[in-house]
Parts: structure tokens; sequence; C-alpha cells
């Protein structure tokens, strides 16, 4: 087994935080499923995003 690391990251308010700019706001959260950054454009299912920072 190859080793792996695992870096803790906080989890206030990762569903609202643009995982490619790091714009945070209540409005990325169109819907449940849906992430629009209106910093930066991106768009992206929400829990992928929120996956996503490290």
């Amino acid at each position: 087994m190859l080793p792996v690391s695992v870096i803790a990251v906080p989890a206030a308010y990762t569903s609202q935080q643009c995982s490619n700019c790091g714009h945070t706001c209540p409005e990325n959260r169109d819907s449940q499923a849906v992430f629009r950054c209106p910093g930066c454009g991106f768009e992206h299912h929400a829990d992928t995003n929120r996956d996503q920072h490290s």
C-alpha cells in the first residue's frame, strides 16, 4: 500500500468557498447541488467543489 497524506481542513464555509479562486459567500450556492462563483465564474457540483479544498 502506498503512503497517503491527509490534510485536515476546517469545515466552516467549505460549502460556500470556491475551490478555484477561494472567494467565499453564501451566493456561491444557487441550490443544494449547484455551485457558481460570482468571483471567477467557476461552476461545479457543490459536493465536488467542497471536496476539492486543501
